[in-house]
C-alpha cells in the first residue's frame, strides 16, 4: 500500500485483564477526538469500543497530521495475552494523500504526454524532475512523519506491557 501504515503483535505473561488496566492508565477517555486533541496529561486519548478491543492516538503538544491512529484488540493466550495493534491514517488525511496523487498521477499523465509529442529536450525536462519531485516529498514526508511516531509508540508499549514483539508488518 502506499500510504503508510503499520501491523505490531506483542505477547505478554500479563492477563487480559492487567494488559487493559495498564492501559487504561494512559487513556483519556475523556477526549476521542483526533482532529481537537486534548491536554491531558496522558500519553493517549481514545476510547475503549470494549475490554478487548480499543481506538487510541497520541497526546502530542506539536501538530502532526500523520500522527497514527491506533486500533488495537487484546486476545488471550494459553501464557498470558496477545495484543495486536494496526497504525492507520486518519480517514481525512487519507482522503487527502488520494486527492494529492491523484492530481500528482494526473500531472503525470499530462507531462508523459508533452514529452511524447516533442521529445526530452531543455524546454520541457522540468516536467519529470517535478514529477519525481512531488511523489518523493509526498512518500518522505508521510512515511517519515507517520514512521516516527508509530516507532515511538511500539517502543513504549512494548515496555509497558512487558511483551515481546512476535509479528511486524
Amino acid at each position: 500500500m502506499i500510504l503508510p501504515h503499520d501491523h505490531v503483535v506483542y505477547e505478554t505473561n500479563l492477563t487480559p485483564q492487567e494488559v487493559f488496566e495498564r492501559l487504561d492508565l494512559i487513556i483519556d477517555n475523556q477526549n476521542d477526538s483526533f482532529y481537537f486533541p486534548s491536554r491531558s496529561s496522558k500519553r493517549f486519548s481514545g476510547k475503549w469500543k470494549s475490554k478487548t478491543q480499543f481506538r487510541i492516538f497520541r497526546n502530542i503538544k506539536y501538530k502532526n497530521s500523520f500522527l497514527p491512529l491506533l486500533h488495537g484488540t487484546i486476545e488471550p493466550t494459553p501464557n498470558g495475552s496477545r495484543v495486536a495493534i494496526k497504525f492507520r491514517l486518519a480517514v481525512f488525511i487519507k482522503t487527502f494523500s488520494i486527492i494529492w496523487l491523484s492530481g500528482i498521477t494526473f500531472f503525470t499523465g499530462a507531462v508523459i504526454y508533452r514529452v511524447a509529442e516533442t521529445g526530452l529536450n531543455r524546454e520541457n525536462v522540468i516536467g519529470p524532475l517535478l514529477v519525481v519531485f512531488f511523489y518523493m516529498f509526498f512518500f518522505f514526508l508521510s512515511w517519515f512523519a507517520f514512521g516516527n511516531e508509530a516507532d515511538g509508540t511500539k517502543d513504549y508499549l512494548k515496555k509497558l506491557l512487558e511483551a515481546k514483539v512476535i509479528k511486524r508488518k
